[in-house]
């Protein structure tokens, strides 16, 4: 090989590497830059959705008037369900727990009268 060949060669050779670095291949820096970014997105998405829903289970035990009344609705549709399938239980329960109410007020009463 001459001399001149040789430095053809690596004057190619030299040529292609610097266009590599420099940047003359745009698809090999996209590839390795895309799954990276890809990645990050991902976990950037996942961990704003996981954020998302610690904020919703903390704004909703927090919120102690939206947790009363989706209690006040559930006891009130398991009373309007259990009168619907059997009244007459439905009506001795009523009775009891009016029972128990004034008896509770009597001897509220009784204690506070006893005091005067």
């Amino acid at each position: 090989m001459s001399a001149a060949n040789s430095q053809s060669t690596n004057a190619q050779t030299s040529g292609s590497q610097h266009s590599n670095q420099a940047g003359g291949s745009s698809e090999r820096p996209e590839t390795v830059k895309l799954p990276g970014r890809a990645a990050g997105i991902a976990a950037a998405e996942q961990a704003r959705a996981e954020l998302r829903k610690t904020l919703d289970q903390l704004s909703y035990n927090l919120d102690f008037p939206a947790r009363i009344d989706d209690r006040v609705n559930d006891v009130k549709h398991k009373i309007i369900r259990q009168k619907r399938r059997n009244p007459v239980s439905f009506v001795v329960g009523v009775a009891v727990l009016g029972l128990a109410a004034g008896a509770v007020v009597a001897g509220v009463s009784l204690a506070i009268a006893r005091r005067l």
